[in-house]
């Protein structure tokens, strides 16, 4: 039953006219916002490296997984920042793999810091058709016969360039932001033929969030992510709680009615040294998938140093809500 929800799903996407790759889910984002908006490079006033892990609805066939390193860094003497995403993940039968680079600028506004950004790259997706299977298929003894010449019964490929755009700002005390990828909803097919592939759908985002002292050595860090595609909208509502910046636990509702719950998370993560921070956050599935799925696990290692490209006049510094 567990693989037939996915042969299903990727029977699904293989209609030209059909929508894929939707936003990758991560659960600690407020950990990693310059994975989902470009203009969040070099606000940290450091070069920052995250490497993510994320194994989506453990113990379902063909589930997704994916591994992301995340690279931001200011470049003070242009007031902007730069950054490199690459990315993989698997879902079934289909294996995405994104590589971007991004550019943003930045300016004082208020309190706070104003930036502009954008990222450019390419999406390459391979298809492997024996990993697919029909009703009426014959696959005994290492066969692949699908009865269905729609099908193929070997490894498939395209390629694609994305173009994404945001705008962050980020204060003392307060942070907000949005932005949108594959803004062009470009087609990626597979071996070069129009009938077997589909469309990146655009996908748009919005956070926010804030900190505040509930004593002298604890912060609260509540924060909301909202994504869309234009048609369907999740919510993660999240909040943590960090103990003189060494370490922090908090939780998270992915959902915002009885038809979009999804999922209940825990996380948390400390210091390992100076410059390196290790975060898990684990998802308690809520929706259907709760029969087939013992849960999500999420890990992140984070890496921040002083960044010297082209460092002229500093920019003010702004109080870290993270790290």
């Amino acid at each position: 039953m567990k693989k037939i929800l996915f042969t299903i799903y990727c029977l699904f996407l293989l209609s030209f006219r059909s929508y894929g790759q939707q936003a990758t889910q991560y659960s600690m984002y407020m950990l990693n916002p310059y994975a989902f908006n470009p203009a969040y490079g070099g606000l940290e006033n450091s070069l920052e490296a995250t490497g993510v892990f994320r194994q989506q609805w453990a113990g379902l066939d063909g589930a997704p997984t994916t591994v992301g390193i995340h690279i931001d860094a200011p470049v003070y003497i242009i007031h902007s920042g730069v950054g490199l995403d690459v990315e993989n993940e698997t879902i079934g039968a289909f294996r995405f793999s994104d590589l971007r680079l991004g550019y943003n600028y930045i300016s004082k506004i208020g309190n706070g810091n104003l930036s502009l950004g954008f990222r450019a790259g390419f999406v390459q997706s391979s298809l492997d058709g024996s990993k697919l299977r029909t009703p009426d298929g014959n696959y005994n003894q290492g066969i692949i016969v699908h009865n269905d010449n729609t099908l193929l019964t070997n490894a498939a490929t395209g390629m694609t360039p994305t173009f994404e755009a945001g705008v962050y700002y980020k204060s003392e005390r307060f942070y907000a932001g949005a932005a949108a990828s594959n803004i062009s909803e470009p087609s990626l097919t597979y071996n070069g033929d129009k009938s077997l592939g589909f469309i990146l759908k655009r996908n748009y985002f919005f956070n926010v969030g804030t900190a505040f002292d509930l004593k002298s050595l604890i912060k609260i860090h509540p924060s909301l992510l909202v994504k869309s595609d234009g048609t369907e909208t999740q919510a993660d509502f999240s909040a943590y709680a960090q103990y003189n910046e060494n370490f922090f636990v908090g939780a998270s509702f992915r959902g915002y009615n009885q038809s979009s719950k999804d999922a209940a998370v825990v996380f948390g993560g400390f210091k390992l040294t100076n410059r390196i921070v290790l975060a898990y956050s684990y998802d308690f599935t809520l929706s259907s998938l709760n029969t087939s799925s013992s849960g999500s696990h999420e890990i992140i290692l984070q890496y921040k140093t002083d960044a010297n490209f082209g460092r002229g006049k500093l920019p003010p510094i702004i109080y870290n809500p993270r790290f």
